[in-house]
């Protein structure tokens, strides 16, 4: 499934109420930074071993058949979505040397990185925004990986609001500020609690639910993806 990945969608628990495990914990006691930090370290480690895997006899071909290495390197991890033109980018960007059979295990790893940021670019749904210590840990968050586009969320509120407009209590369209009450009186007092909160804990603070917002700049903005509508 990763391979086939065109962007990673990365939803976090932002208000650290869930452990590395996945296993429920008491609010705050941990940190959900981890979870970014683990994933694009995992990702990272998939892309070396791939590279790594037989590199040595793989240099020593393209050196002695006088490849071209970014074309070599670029059709060995074609089955990640790499291309020449990657290739050739980040053999630039860290300036590697041109003897392929000098490159060290660290330059390998460096190649690996940059080579996961162009073809798996990923996104942070930071969920469950509305949870107590959640905001300072989505400040943390965009202070600390400035590379990354983080998203506040709430999926909850999204589907709330969602199963509202199915039943008709609603009028709501995803990823907009706000709802229109159809029939105040259809409302029991739980409803009525529950879709105050939402409108002004998050679509007041936030501008919507978050959800819309992540996929709109995955398709939009990572995929670059244009809509286009057939005239009639």
């Amino acid at each position: 499934d990763l391979r086939q990945a065109d962007v990673l969608i990365h939803v976090v628990d932002i208000s650290g109420s869930v452990n590395a495990h996945g296993e429920p914990v008491e609010v705050g006691t941990y940190d959900p930074l981890n979870d970014i930090r683990f994933l694009e370290l995992e990702i990272d480690l998939w892309y070396y071993s791939i590279l790594e895997k037989g590199w040595e006899r793989f240099a020593r071909t393209v050196q002695q058949e006088k490849q071209q290495v970014h074309r070599a390197i670029g059709a060995q991890l074609s089955g990640l979505g790499v291309n020449e033109k990657m290739a050739e980018d980040v053999i630039n960007k860290l300036k590697l040397p041109d003897l392929i059979t000098t490159w060290t295990e660290t330059q390998l790893k460096q190649i690996a990185t940059e080579l996961r940021k162009r073809t798996k670019p990923m996104i942070v749904a930071a969920n469950k925004i509305d949870v107590k210590g959640a905001k300072e840990n989505f400040e943390r968050a965009v202070k600390e990986f400035p590379d990354y586009k983080i998203i506040p969320c709430s999926a909850e509120s999204e589907l709330a609001l969602r199963e509202a407009t199915r039943v008709g209590l609603i009028e709501y369209l995803p990823g907009a500020a706000t709802f229109v009450i159809k029939d105040e009186s259809k409302l029991s007092d739980k409803q009525k609690k529950a879709l105050a909160f939402i409108q002004e804990k998050i679509l007041g603070v936030y501008g919507s639910t978050g959800v819309q917002n992540v996929v709109d700049f995955v398709v939009f903005n990572l995929l670059k993806y244009i809509a286009i509508f057939p005239g009639g």
